[in-house]
């Protein structure tokens, strides 16, 4: 599930793209294919970027439109996005739901390769987690042959594979199919693979001791992400990617040639490891907030549609969710706040049927 510019990220792209929906939906074209392909495509750039608000707007609007619904290729791709979304914001339970309900939906549109992806990326949630033992169940259902040479086509279920083999500390299986992987990757010039599994391979290196080839994996990983402003694919691997970074930035001159340190400059490998001290910084507990949960962003437009007295249809078809991940995300929004919903439109009060204005309990 790679974008149309295989990685390529620019702002000379981001403008072309912006340009060119713009004159499709001057034409009534809003809605066709290849506008909502575009705009998925730059959605996944946003993300990248770390631009996230820009990136949540951009779902929204393709979310609104009937055509991804029913067209695989736009439903899954945009729904592991706001998965991603849901888990940067901390809210994995979310993301668990909804990924179990594209799955259920792809599974009716007999969409096998669609479906696997789907399937690899939850347990690519339960590795996030820490839930292991929970993706070593789910991976036999990505049906992956034994000592087989992975294929391309296939990246997404092998690079979780690696994943999950990488969290069993065995590390020398993770390598040799990485080592397959990387020049399929490179045969097709898709940078943003490329990237991540060079990332992989520093952070396995890195967790057997071999310092060396781990910073000179992630040197790789850094040239490609420099010219290209990536963020988010060295962010989204948490503490251990900090830390090598810092290690990189102590060491990268005894182990890596000369030559090649201009081609990567300090000030981005320190704006990414600043980048990590913001996100532990703002999970931290304020005293304002020890007691309380603090609220999302994703989770403050919700509150804006309650105030506006939405149902929670509505607020479904707003925000690209089923009615199922509303109720969910307004059960974790209610419990922060310490109020009980009395009745909200689009729900049922326990003991009748009917449905009544919105309105909420101390």
């Amino acid at each position: 599930m790679r974008g149309p510019l295989k990685g390529e990220l620019s702002p000379d792209a981001e403008l072309v793209g912006i340009r060119f929906t713009r004159v499709l939906e001057s034409h009534g074209w809003g809605n066709s294919l290849i506008n909502l392909y575009v705009k998925q495509s730059m959605c996944e750039g946003f993300y990248e970027w770390n631009r996230l608000v820009d990136c949540r707007a951009l779902l929204h609007q393709i979310g609104k439109s009937m055509s991804t619904t029913h067209t695989p290729g736009l439903f899954v791709p945009h729904r592991i996005m706001q998965d991603r979304l849901f888990m940067a914001d901390g809210q994995v339970q979310l993301a668990h739901e909804s990924v179990d309900e594209a799955i259920e939906a792809a599974a009716k549109l007999s969409e096998l390769n669609w479906l696997l992806f789907l399937r690899a990326f939850k347990i690519q949630i339960y590795l996030w987690e820490g839930s292991v033992a929970q993706a070593k169940k789910e991976i036999i259902l990505l049906h992956i042959p034994k000592n087989d040479m992975p294929t391309y086509s296939r990246e997404l279920e092998y690079i979780t594979l690696v994943r999950l083999l990488s969290k069993q500390h065995k590390y020398s299986e993770a390598l040799r199919l990485l080592e397959r992987l990387k020049p399929q990757s490179a045969r097709e010039c898709q940078l943003s693979s490329i990237v991540e599994i060079s990332i992989l391979q520093a952070l396995i290196e890195h967790q057997r001791g071999q310092k060396s080839a781990a910073l000179r994996y992630i040197h790789e990983a850094l040239i490609i992400g420099e010219a290209n402003g990536y963020v988010r694919s060295f962010l989204d691997e948490g503490s251990m990617m900090a830390e090598l970074l810092q290690l990189y930035v102590q060491h990268r001159s005894h182990t890596i040639h000369s030559s090649e340190l201009k081609e990567v400059s300090a000030t981005y490998v320190r704006k990414l490891i600043g980048l990590f001290t913001q996100k532990k910084e703002m999970n931290a507990p304020s005293p304002a907030s020890a007691l309380v949960e603090p609220i999302t962003p994703s989770e403050l437009n919700m509150l804006y549609l309650i105030r506006d007295g939405a149902s929670n249809k509505q607020i479904a078809e707003e925000l690209a969710l089923s009615e199922g991940t509303v109720r969910v995300y307004l059960s974790r929004i209610y419990a922060k706040l310490g109020v009980t919903p009395a009745v909200r439109p689009g729900m049922q009060h326990k003991s009748c049927s009917c449905c009544g204005k919105n309105k909420i309990r101390k």
